[in-house]
This record gives C-alpha cells, structure tokens and sequence, in this order.
C-alpha cells in the first residue's frame, strides 16, 4: 500500500494535523483483485488436479478412461500451476511480471488455438468466452505491472 502525505504548507516534520492530507492509492487493491479474478477463473480446470475423479463428469468417461485422461490430468496440474501464480501475484508484487506473462500466454494461446480450431461450440465456447471476458483484466494487469509509470 501506498501513503502519501501532502501537506499545504509549513517545515517538514512541523505540519499540523489538519493541514495534511492523506492518501492511500487504490491501485495495489486494484492489481490484486485482478490476479484474484484470473486465478479464479482458472481455479475450475485445475481443481481436476487435486480431485481426478471428476474428469469422467468434466469431460465424459471416454476421456478418463483413456490416454487422453492422462493428458487432461497434465493439463490440470498446469492450470494449478496458473492459479497458484495468480494468488502469489496478488500479495507478492515481486513476481507480477511473471504472473501476468504465465497468466496470459495461458487465456491468449487457449483463445488463438479455440479460433485456429474453428470455434467449435459447446464446452470449447464457454470456455472461450470466459478468457474473452477476463481479458480486459488481463491487459488491466498488463498495464499496471509494465507501463504504469507512477506509484500512485
């Protein structure tokens, strides 16, 4: 969090109570609610890693049953993986930058793979439409840890 104090006049150090101003900036809230948002909405797939069994309701039980439970298994250990950047990215700002470059390789590339494949519908879609709805999150993100250039 940030505080500033402005004062209207005076030594510093001699300024009266009530001639300071103070002032938190909301953007570090602002930063870790969006790495909030981004975790929760990866949280869905990657819960697969920690309970497998939910696969065959996920995904049919052909998919569990076969080399492509596997492969979906995988997938949800990395979304964890996502998830767990996103929470550390929301209190720790040192590894911001890597979040947001982890987080967005994971919504760009699903939605640039979703529209090279045809956008299929069903599951695919929904999918697609909610990175498509975090994504004004993500660039929020984006700006906020690469090009904001104030401490306020």
């Amino acid at each position: 969090m940030t505080l500033q104090v402005i004062s209207s006049g005076g030594q510093l150090g001699q300024e009266r109570a009530d001639e300071q101003i103070l002032r938190v900036s909301a953007m570090p809230y602002a930063i870790s609610i969006g790495f909030l948002i981004l975790a929760v909405l990866h949280a869905s797939p990657a819960l697969l890693a920690l309970r497998p069994e939910l696969m065959a309701s996920l995904y049919g039980p052909a998919a569990a049953s076969s080399g492509l439970g596997i492969l979906l298994h995988h997938r949800a250990m990395m979304f964890m993986l996502v998830v767990l950047a996103c929470i550390a990215a929301a209190f720790m700002p040192q590894i911001r930058s890597a979040g947001v470059v982890l987080t967005g390789w994971s919504m760009i590339g699903f939605l640039v793979a979703y529209w090279l494949g045809g956008s299929p519908a069903g599951a695919l879609h929904r999918i697609a439409l909610a990175d498509l709805a975090c994504v004004p999150v993500l660039l929020f993100l984006v700006w906020a840890v690469f090009f904001r250039t104030s401490s306020i």
